[in-house]
């Protein structure tokens, strides 16, 4: 493949890019294509698994009774599994259940006489064993085999959750259901919820699982793109040429943002901390600022999921030793008031927020990887880039908040 096809195919790109943003503004009013229902609602892992147990609930607020179990319960894999699973009388529905030996289920629907479990895993690594206890404890409570446990994940069962020497009454009860199936459920029932803000907000988690999760494109502009792609023999090439090069396209980003900010902050007495993590995209990869070498906490800007996603900051731990201080409390009260804005608090983040607005002064996108948009702030210089709202927050930092407090 030539420079030339490659040149080519971008300039097509950039014109179908063009026309395509053109017709997104000019129905912005009657579709809001820009829109979507979960930038403003909670997306970590643990909000997820209370949408899910939510709609799973035949008593939730939807008012749609036993519609989204029925369905989940029509499933093949499922089906297979639960064709005798009386599971609607006398349903509980919990999250975060806490089993006798401490790890807790994620969703759990049971009554007396059986019981479903799900371990919902759209990012988060497995735990050694982590299957295994959940699907003995199952068979311990229902030791007739009227259990199910579900790996809500789209990857296979790892060896470190279900070793191989798992016994096999264990190993029958759990099955992998993954999430493109979970969006199809959740496409399936909006099709059948008959009430309107119910039927939205089902379209909008099952938009947001095939966006988010699966890293599937907008089914807006995803077919035209793929047709521009296929044009042509030079185009195809040009293409998986130029995917082969975009790891190193960001890569380059991150090192001429991450200078910029360096040279920006040279005059003042400010650590910066970042290692090639962040470059690679990997999960918890953070940019961090240090303001006195005894500081026990630090500003920092992190992705809570891999591929740059889930993008927040805050001020975080830089020891485990020193998670879940007292002092915690007072920094959490401190950047409230001092971002104007309610954070969240977790042990190693005293205080946190997806809402980049609140300190940087402008709302940056949550996740970058399919988001050319955060891309072009990464490289923007200007007082709108991401490295210009670094530089902002760090210098406010130093001048307006009480720093004694990092030293804890």
């Amino acid at each position: 493949m030539s420079i030339l096809d490659a040149e080519k195919l971008l300039l097509e790109f950039n014109a179908w890019y063009v026309s395509e943003q053109s017709a997104r503004q000019r129905y912005q009013a009657q579709l809001a294509p820009e829109f979507s229902l979960l930038d403003y609602l909670r997306r970590d892992e643990m909000a997820l698994s209370e949408y899910l147990a939510m709609l799973l609930d035949p008593h939730g607020a939807h008012g749609q009774r036993d519609l989204y179990l029925e369905n989940l319960l029509r499933l093949p894999d499922v089906q297979r599994l639960t064709g005798w699973l009386d599971i609607k009388a006398s349903l509980r529905v919990d999250t975060e259940y806490r089993l006798p030996s401490g790890r807790r289920m994620d969703i759990y629907l049971h009554n007396d006489s059986c019981g479903l479990g799900i371990e919902n895993k759209p990012w988060a690594v497995d735990q050694a064993n982590q299957l295994h206890d959940y699907a003995r404890y199952l068979h311990g409570q229902f030791p007739d085999g009227q259990w199910l446990l579900i790996y809500l994940c789209n990857g296979d069962i790892s060896e470190c959750s279900l070793p191989a020497d798992t016994p096999e009454d264990l190993r029958r009860g759990v099955l992998v259901l993954d999430f493109y199936r979970l969006a199809s459920w959740l496409e399936d029932s909006a099709l059948h919820t008959q009430a309107l803000p119910v039927r939205l907000f089902v379209e909008a988690l099952a938009q947001f699982v095939r966006e988010h999760i699966n890293g599937e494109p907008s089914l807006d502009n995803g077919q035209d793109l793929t047709q521009l792609v296929l044009r042509t023999p030079e185009n195809l090439k040009a293409a998986f040429s130029i995917s082969q090069r975009l790891r190193e396209v960001k890569r380059q980003l991150w090192r001429e943002c991450l200078a910029h900010i360096q040279h920006e902050l040279a005059d003042l007495d400010v650590e910066m901390l970042w290692d090639d993590s962040l470059l690679e995209g990997r999960r918890y990869a953070s940019l961090s600022f240090r303001f006195h070498s005894t500081d026990r906490y630090g500003l920092a800007w992190a992705f809570d999921r891999a591929n740059h996603g889930a993008l927040h900051f805050g001020i975080c731990v830089w020891d485990e030793a020193d998670t879940c201080r007292e002092d915690a409390l007072s920094i959490n009260q401190a950047m409230s008031r001092f971002c104007q804005a309610e954070g969240r608090r977790s042990d190693w983040w005293p205080w946190w927020t997806y809402d980049t607005k609140a300190g940087m002064g402008q709302r940056l996108p949550s996740d970058w990887d399919l988001d050319p948009e955060a891309w072009l702030l990464l490289q923007e210089r200007g007082e709108t880039g991401f490295a210009a709202g670094v530089v902002r927050m760090v210098k406010r930092m130093r001048e307006e908040f009480d720093l004694k407090l990092l030293r804890g």
